[in-house]
């Protein structure tokens, strides 16, 4: 019959496991150990995996011949995805468009409002996005005026 507290028997405490229907006697120390083994390796589990959370900085090119559009997918939010035409500055958003007939939401381009946008196209690359990881900050740049 099992007990839930532990017994002593002998000089030691024990305590008794049920597995199918059969009693097995275990010291409370051997016990304690294998449960300080189990805990000091959940802790490093857990501490590897929020370790391994953080992102990093990213940022688009900008070369003469990396061409006009680019497509930048978030690190720490995989459903953002924006194209960036880097000779204008226009950015557009991945999302969902409206239902068309039978046919169910399909993905589309969304142009966001980027403001004090000059008018006009540039003769070359002039802006890139870039990405903090840490501050989790998306920023889009000139790469001639700085702003």
């Amino acid at each position: 019959m099992c007990q839930l507290f532990p017994r002593k028997l002998a000089r030691e405490l024990y305590i008794e496991i049920c597995v199918s229907n059969r009693v097995y006697h275990q010291s409370l120390e051997d016990t304690m150990n294998k449960i300080f083994i189990l805990l000091a390796v959940f802790f490093c589990t857990v501490s590897a995996v929020f370790a391994q959370n953080e992102f990093p900085s990213i940022s688009t090119s900008i070369g003469d011949n990396s061409g006009r559009f680019e497509i930048i997918q978030v690190p720490f939010d995989r459903r953002t995805t924006f194209r960036l035409d880097k000779f204008s500055g226009q950015v557009h958003r991945l999302g969902d468009c409206p239902k068309v007939g039978i046919i169910a939401s399909q993905k589309c381009w969304k142009e966001m409002i980027v403001i004090d946008l000059p008018a006009g196209m540039a003769a070359r690359p002039r802006y890139q996005i870039a990405i903090n990881g840490l501050l989790r900050m998306i920023m889009l740049l000139n790469v001639e005026t700085g702003q």
